[in-house]
């Protein structure tokens, strides 16, 4: 008798865990579709063009008005309107707004991710953007560079932008090296792991510079442009001055201020 009674409470053991296992499951599922819902509608309100949409910029990065955006690119967030490419390719870059200058949400940068992964799968029609719209990378730089001098004005009142614009790669190079003789701004980062990653940089934006002229190309057809390696090398160079005009001591004007009288050392 005990046996049998084993063998039933055993079944009805197994009948209860298939069913709660069952239970479970559709929970999961409802869950899970639930939350997808969610995000389906959120990225279908962050793509719909609405004409009562009030946006703050004119234009996208590479200066397209909102009704030259093919509607499977056009992107809204935060009453600005972009071409997702163009702010993909920005975020891959720099994780601040390129408006406000404020760090993107996560969320937001998931999204873009997001919405470009199903753009890319499930239609043919999708395409990169092209070369020439690489003048997006001058946006990021001018956009950087004048962030820069807008923090160093607030500082030390008018700064050496012009004179900083004049600096070519070789320029800059010597500029930041020059930087490091000075304590209050070494002290804070590791010199040789700077210098050797804008080595590294300098020797890429050398080579591509060779290779793009050795392809019989004009040499000012490659300055006008921001190809990837250049772009790189001038990238890194002005976050890392971010990052030394962001530092918050009572010494900021005096970085401020080492930071743009070395501008006018190189221009001698």
């Amino acid at each position: 008798m005990n046996t049998i009674k084993k063998k039933k409470s055993r079944k009805i053991r197994k009948k209860l865990i298939k069913i709660l296992q069952r239970c479970s499951a559709i929970k999961i599922q409802c869950a899970f579709r639930k939350y997808r819902t969610h995000w389906i509608n959120k990225d279908y309100e962050s793509r719909n063009y609405n004409e009562n949409d009030k946006f703050y910029n004119m234009t996208t990065l590479l200066g397209r008005n909102k009704d030259e955006i093919d509607k499977m690119y056009f992107y809204k967030n935060n009453n600005y309107f972009f071409d997702i490419r163009e702010l993909n390719r920005h975020i891959s870059n720099s994780n601040k707004h390129p408006y406000t200058n404020l760090i993107m949400h996560t969320k937001t940068k998931r999204q873009i991710k997001r919405i470009i992964f199903n753009l890319k799968k499930y239609n043919e029609n999708y395409s990169e953007i092209n070369e020439e719209d690489l003048l997006s990378n001058i946006n990021m730089i001018t956009s950087l560079k004048t962030d820069l001098f807008l923090k160093m004005d607030k500082c030390i009142g008018v700064s050496n932008i012009n004179s900083f614009n004049k600096l070519n790669e070789f320029g800059l190079f010597n500029y930041v090296e020059e930087l490091f003789l000075c304590d209050l701004i070494s002290t804070f980062f590791d010199e040789d792991d700077i210098l050797y990653t804008i080595d590294n940089l300098y020797r890429k934006y050398y080579n591509e510079k060779r290779d793009y002229n050795n392809n019989d190309y004009n040499n000012n057809d490659y300055y006008n442009k921001m190809l990837e390696n250049r772009f790189n090398f001038h990238y890194y160079i002005l976050t890392f001055l971010h990052k030394v005009i962001n530092i918050q001591d009572q010494n900021q004007i005096t970085r401020a201020l080492i930071l743009n009288e070395n501008i006018l050392n190189e221009n001698i």
